[in-house]
């Protein structure tokens, strides 16, 4: 299972499908950040035929798994989410791995 790395209030936080009461920066099309409820992974077949906004999720590195985590840093780069507006926002996948967007 994939895991992000996230930081919140200068501290580091693990996020993965089970993390709940966390809320990520989420990047809209207009350039702006806004923090949004996670709401676990999505894979990326399923948030094409959902009723979510494509966002961009600021991260600070991710891991393909959460059991010894070999993190990949993200600099200039987010996650791909899917934001469904009223609840919260998805991080993709493809083939159980975060999508890497520029």
């Amino acid at each position: 299972m994939p895991v992000l790395l996230s930081q919140i209030n200068y501290r580091n936080v693990q996020i993965d499908e089970d993390t709940t009461g966390e809320e990520l920066p989420v990047r809209l099309k207009t350039g702006e950040y806004r923090y949004v409820r996670w709401l676990g992974f999505l894979d990326v077949e399923k948030a094409k035929g959902g009723k979510g906004t494509p966002v961009k999720i600021k991260v600070t590195a991710y891991a393909e798994e959460s059991f010894n985590p070999r993190w990949m840093v993200l600099e200039h780069r987010h996650i791909q989410g899917c934001m469904v507006v009223g609840e919260g926002v998805y991080g993709v996948t493809i083939m159980g791995v975060p999508k890497v967007v520029r």
